[in-house]
């Protein structure tokens, strides 16, 4: 009985831990720069007598292939996609003295990038999830790091930076690190900087 709730706890702290990052990707998700590079050309097709305006868009994004895993997985890491928005204003004063301010033209831009990446974050951040809370079962979690740094490599030299880093991640976890340790190589190392550290003091 005691086993198995220990393996019960494993497994929800396994979950717990996947939700949590899973959950977090989302902030750097809608980042430009971090969770995409990409432009917009939008045209005011219409104003309408409802207060808002219908925006035409043309979007052209390359989202950071370790947050948008499923959209990599389905072809669309980098696409392009035309489609319509409502742009509101806001509404600046107070009681009968109100009026409308709308978007500059770059606001209109950033307003449909944003509109276009909230398509695409639901199903991502599930598949991330799964794909971390695999990570976490089979006891691989040196691959949260090879992953963060994909994540980091992205806003300096996009998809193919993003890659290097994380398969030099994946190099430097599972080849080089082990072989420095059997080795001995790390050891030494640390008995070197403790000798140093007491010589110093």
């Amino acid at each position: 009985m005691k086993l198995k709730w220990e393996g019960t706890k494993s497994l929800l702290r396994e979950f717990v831990v996947a939700g949590g990052i899973a959950f977090l990707l989302v902030i750097p998700a809608i980042l430009p720069g971090i969770g995409y590079i990409g432009g917009a050309y939008v045209h005011v097709k219409q104003k309408t007598a409802l207060g808002f305006w219908l925006v035409d868009a043309d979007c052209n994004v390359s989202l950071n292939p370790f947050i948008y895993s499923l959209s990599w997985m389905t072809g669309r890491g980098q696409y392009s996609a035309s489609f319509s928005i409502c742009s509101v204003p806001t509404y600046v004063g107070s009681g009968s003295f109100k009026y409308p301010v709308w978007r500059s033209q770059s606001e209109l831009e950033d307003e449909a990038i944003i509109t276009l990446i909230l398509r695409e974050i639901p199903l991502n951040v599930f598949c991330d999830f799964v794909i971390l809370l695999a990570i976490g079962l089979v006891k691989r979690r040196e691959l949260y790091v090879c992953l963060a740094g994909g994540i980091i490599g992205f806003p300096f030299g996009g998809p193919i930076g993003a890659f290097i880093i994380f398969f030099c991640g994946v190099l430097a976890m599972f080849w080089i690190l082990p072989k420095l340790r059997r080795s001995g190589a790390l050891t030494r190392i640390w008995e070197s900087k403790q000798e140093t550290a007491e010589f110093q003091s």
